[in-house]
């Protein structure tokens, strides 16, 4: 819930307004499928996102490492829950197909 809260503030925010709300490459890959991006900036928007979240990910373990490498964060990976790797394909990619449709129709931002 808080992860989606955050979305939809950053969707909505003046900063979101400015970059597109370009969070990550699936909504990046979103717009260059429809045409709202060009390839060469979709590259290195999905370029800086790598980088932004290696940074990140060196920059909390280099800093607080007893977060990082805790059990429950389980090493920063998301692993899907017992249905396992199809339901969680095919979870995130209704996803995707519902904000493509909506981005199509202009029912969000």
């Amino acid at each position: 819930m808080a992860m989606g809260i955050t979305a939809v503030l950053l969707m909505y925010s003046s900063w979101g307004e400015k970059s597109g709300a370009h969070m990550n490459p699936a909504v990046m890959l979103t717009f260059l499928i429809l045409k709202r991006i060009s390839r060469i900036d979709a590259l290195f928007y999905i370029t800086a996102q790598f980088i932004g979240g290696l940074l990140a990910v060196e920059s909390i373990a280099l800093l607080i490492p007893s977060y990082i490498h805790h059990p429950d964060v389980n090493y920063t990976k998301t692993v899907p829950g017992k249905a396992g790797n199809l339901m969680a394909f095919l979870y995130e990619f209704s996803m995707w197909r519902v904000l493509v449709t909506c981005q199509n129709y202009n029912l969000l931002f």
